[in-house]
């Protein structure tokens, strides 16, 4: 949505279909077959029974703000992939489910991908685009991309700053920051998962741990590859029978409230077991 919210007044509950893959970040997602956690797994991919691919299950896509009231649920994906665009507020409500999967990837950008990206733990330490305590916390997990490199929108090109202004505890989670413009993830954010920056070295994707100083001596500590010259994705399509078990067409609806500035309301009709994308 160009000029307004998508405010949903009921829980929004997402199938495992996904979009297709030029709707999610191919290069993001791409790069995290690349990343291992410190304890050597690799994140999760987006995966639907057997099939990996790079289409995010939802895409929430609005330029004043994304409200949720009921908070959103996700169904039989194995790995759901939703991506969170806007340069307004994110509520999530109630919160994020995704029960009983263990891998969960998120996207946070904003609609301008020229605006700064501002992190904080929580709304005490300043004004942010994205908070810890109100919405990577309220994630299932288990992988957080910050900024886009490949989205329809564009690379985001803007500055990023993460915890400049006190403590950040991740957990578990693993965080990935990926700009074009400058990027700054302070000392003041830990996790037990992976911290990492993408930054383009001549052109070239080069991944960097976050609270490395020698980059060249750290980059061994928490990535496999440093440097991807070629990304090579799995675009295959759900194979039927990934799908037969999980066919549970239904609609539903949700109402968008968007009315400020002579902007009419929108009815967003949803499939329990097909992608979203809702702008």
């Amino acid at each position: 949505m160009e000029n307004g919210k998508l405010e949903f007044t009921d829980q929004v509950t997402v199938g495992g279909l996904p979009l297709p893959p030029e709707f999610g970040d191919q290069v993001l997602v791409g790069l995290l077959a690349e990343v291992k956690k410190v304890n050597a797994a690799t994140p999760g991919i987006p995966r639907f029974g057997t099939t990996t691919g790079v289409g995010p299950n939802a895409v929430f896509r609005a330029k004043s703000g994304l409200l949720f009231n009921q908070g959103v649920h996700f169904v039989d994906a194995d790995t759901p992939y939703v991506i969170f665009q806007t340069d307004g507020p994110l509520d999530f409500g109630s919160g994020v489910t995704a029960a009983p999967h263990e891998d969960f990837l998120a996207q946070f950008t904003t609609f301008d991908p020229a605006r700064d990206i501002v992190v904080e733990d929580n709304p005490s330490f300043g004004s942010a685009n994205f908070f810890n305590s109100e919405h990577f916390s309220k994630l299932p997990g288990t992988t957080i991309l910050l900024g886009a490199q490949s989205l329809a929108g564009g690379a985001h090109s803007g500055k990023i700053t993460v915890g400049a202004n006190g403590p950040l505890d991740l957990r578990r989670q693993n965080f990935l920051v990926a700009t074009q413009g400058l990027s700054r993830v302070s000392s003041n954010v830990t996790s037990k998962g992976f911290v990492g920056q993408l930054v383009l070295v001549g052109g070239v994707p080069q991944f960097v741990d976050a609270s490395a100083v020698a980059v060249a001596e750290q980059l061994d500590k928490v990535f496999e590859v440093p440097i991807i010259d070629d990304i090579v994705l799995d675009d295959s399509v759900n194979s039927q029978e990934d799908a037969a078990g999980k066919d549970k067409d239904k609609d539903e609806y949700v109402q968008v409230e968007g009315a400020e500035n002579g902007q009419s309301n929108e009815l967003v009709t949803q499939q329990s077991n097909a992608g979203q994308l809702c702008q």
